[in-house]
């Protein structure tokens, strides 16, 4: 499946502090450059010279870091797509704020919009946050993305 920038233009990316927020970055500045309107969601920045690098990257085209108080409660009305890039292959645990928050609201878009067919398209970078690497969603609690997509 293909979202093209014409018809999915508003595209919210979902950072984490580590290599998988960092690919989210790196993805929101191509994405940019293909077209999409860009915003990134990046609450817990993580201080690592690598990372500030392709922040500037991502601030020098004019594409918005958000804050909490930016986000509507209704992701679906301000965005076409969210990318999931909060954690990735090396995450254990349960999920601390505010990306315990953070990973119910797509869960709960789609399942209020599934419906209605009004919900973002949702994609996860190398693995759904809140899934174990391993045995998938043992909870239950992990977002469940329309596309999975993997960064070498």
């Amino acid at each position: 499946m293909v979202y093209r920038s014409t018809e999915y233009n508003r595209v919210l990316t979902i950072c984490g502090p580590g290599n998988n927020g960092s690919d989210g970055r790196v993805a929101a500045r191509h994405l940019h450059h293909f077209g999409y309107k860009l915003s990134v969601y990046y609450p817990k920045r993580a201080p690592k010279p690598l990372y500030d690098v392709v922040i500037l990257w991502l601030e020098s085209p004019c594409v918005p870091f958000l804050s909490v108080e930016d986000l509507s409660m209704d992701l679906s009305n301000d965005f076409d797509i969210l990318v999931d890039a909060m954690f990735g292959f090396s995450f254990r645990g349960t999920p601390r704020p505010p990306f315990d928050v953070l990973i119910q609201r797509p869960i709960s878009i789609q399942n209020h919009h599934r419906m209605h067919q009004e919900s973002p398209i949702v994609v996860s970078i190398d693995i759904p946050s809140g899934w174990h690497v391993e045995e998938g969603d043992i909870n239950g609690e992990g977002i469940k993305p329309d596309m999975l997509v993997y960064i070498l």
